[in-house]
């Protein structure tokens, strides 16, 4: 075991009645022994002693902490040696950490060792290279690493890791993986459940699924922990819908069984998983009141209408929901891009399970529409796109016509939206949402070529060119050539969708 050893004697020569103190020594020299590659230098820097400095004994031990906390140690010994004229000399036996210098994985299959080193980086695991070794260190990276397979459905996976010398002061670990197999759920059941059957509720769950008739094979039929996240919230808001807003989800408890226990090798064993979810379902609410706070500009009651409840009935939590998303969006329409709701409710004091629910509005100002930029149309000319916006410059902002315009942007074929298109940048002080549209020109021409022989015509070669976007104005332009020996054909057509600039389409073809 690493030993942890702090040892400071003053060996003082006896005089007389004029002994020195112990505070008043000064150091005549340090000495490292043991050190191999690490200098005199660098064990003084931890230290923080130099030849000519006091002795002190609280400065020392705060020495010896910084040493040890480097990490560079197994073992450290620090003693004082008196020379009876004032003068000590300090000893620092230390026993070198060996260096990592690899890192190696074995028997990884399925997750391959770049990804590995990827998703323990992002768990915040770094893999130990030139640095000392550190057996803790080790350990969190074999954990970390079964994380990572069980995240990925492999939950019978096995760890373990190994030290090889490389030299005296150097080692290499080896992290042995036994993958297994995937781990599919055989069932999943419920504890604690009264009202609603354990079918009701498997059904509510959306990520996680037991194997069956059904679903045999997929994602769904493998545990993992952000799927169970998700369904968990699910299954609350199946209870919250249907007025039990105590429910409590337990963490599930987890059991593998292997249906060939005695099978040479971890993936013959051919785990699968048994899932228990506790629950406590509490009672169901019913709805005291129902009221709207902090509406100025639309009405009070008004808005209470939106939400169709009705005191007396079960609380539901959905149609709460719902009801605060129209009223956000008939505000967002309006122009008050700002406004957000909130659902507050208290439990009826000296009567059993009645809720009163307030719901909060915050309506913020009202903003226009201030400049509308596009980004990465190199070809295509600003009023193209500008024109498929039902919403102008000036105008109040609203959402709803402004999502649809963006979409039939992206309808149009030649100018596709980046996947995060819209950058909104909001002046509080003029009350103005300016907005860049990214995208970019994507294949907008299409030229084809041919060659043919009939009994009619002969032999003939045509082409054919067709544009979508000509010179960027958004008109489509089609050419079609077609000779041979005994007849030639040509046709042209032409369609401008905004003929002056205007929803008027005009287009025509000559043959």
């Amino acid at each position: 075991m690493t030993a942890l050893r702090l040892l400071l004697v003053s060996v003082l020569v006896m005089v007389a009645a004029a002994a020195t103190a112990a505070d008043d020594l000064i150091i005549r020299d340090i000495v490292v022994e043991g050190g191999v590659t690490l200098t005199v230098d660098t064990v003084s820097y931890y230290l923080g002693l130099e030849p000519e400095d006091p002795l002190d004994y609280e400065y020392v031990t705060d020495g010896y902490r910084r040493l040890w906390d480097s990490g560079l140690f197994e073992n450290i010994l620090i003693e004082a040696e008196d020379h009876g004229d004032g003068t000590v000399t300090v000893y620092i036996v230390v026993t070198e950490r060996p260096f990592v210098t690899t890192v190696d994985f074995e028997g990884n299959k399925k997750i391959k060792t770049t990804d590995l080193k990827d998703k323990l980086d992002e768990h915040g695991i770094e893999i130990p290279r030139n640095v000392p070794l550190r057996t803790a260190q080790l350990r969190r990276i074999e954990a970390a690493i079964k994380d990572v397979y069980d995240a990925s459905g492999f939950r019978s996976a096995q760890i373990s890791f190994h030290v090889e010398d490389v030299s005296s002061s150097k080692k290499k670990v080896v992290y042995t993986i036994d993958e297994g197999g995937k781990v599919k759920i055989a069932s999943i059941d419920f504890a604690g459940n009264e009202v609603f059957q354990d079918s009701k509720l498997r059904g509510v769950f959306e990520k996680t699924k037991q194997k069956g008739l059904r679903y045999m094979f997929g994602d769904k039929i493998v545990y993992t922990k952000e799927a169970w996240d998700e369904d968990r919230d699910n299954l609350r808001t199946f209870y919250g819908n249907r007025g039990y807003i105590d429910v409590k989800i337990g963490e599930p408890v987890i059991e593998l069984v292997a249906k060939n226990p005695d099978a040479a090798t971890l993936k013959k064993k051919k785990y699968k998983m048994h899932i228990t979810v506790p629950v406590e379902e509490g009672e169901p609410y019913t709805l005291g009141s129902f009221s709207i706070s902090g509406a100025e500009i639309f009405k009070a009651e008004g808005l209470t209408r939106i939400f169709n409840v009705r005191e007396g009935e079960t609380y539901n939590r959905k149609v709460i929901d719902e009801g605060m998303e129209k009223v956000r969006d008939g505000y967002h329409n309006s122009g008050y891009v700002y406004a957000y709701t909130n659902e507050t409710w208290a439990r009826r004091e000296g009567e059993e399970r009645i809720v009163d629910v307030t719901v909060d509005i915050f309506e913020g100002d009202r903003f226009r529409l201030g400049r509308l930029e596009f980004i990465g149309n190199t070809t295509t000319r600003d009023k193209v796109l500008r024109r498929e916006f039902r919403i102008s410059e000036g105008q109040y902002m609203n959402m709803a016509i402004f999502r649809a315009s963006v979409f039939k942007v992206n309808a149009l074929g030649y100018w596709k939206l980046e996947e995060e298109p819209l950058e909104f940048d909001f002046d509080d002080e003029n009350q103005r949402v300016n907005v860049n549209v990214k995208g970019n020109e994507v294949g907008r021409n299409d030229v084809q070529f041919g060659a043919g022989y009939s009994e009619l015509d002969g032999f003939f070669v045509q082409g054919q060119f067709n544009t979508r976007n000509f010179l960027g104005r958004g008109n489509t332009l089609g050419i079609y050539l077609q000779v041979g020996r005994r007849s030639d054909m040509y046709s042209l057509s032409y369609t401008e969708p905004y003929f002056l600039d205007r929803r008027i389409l005009l287009g025509g073809s000559i043959f």
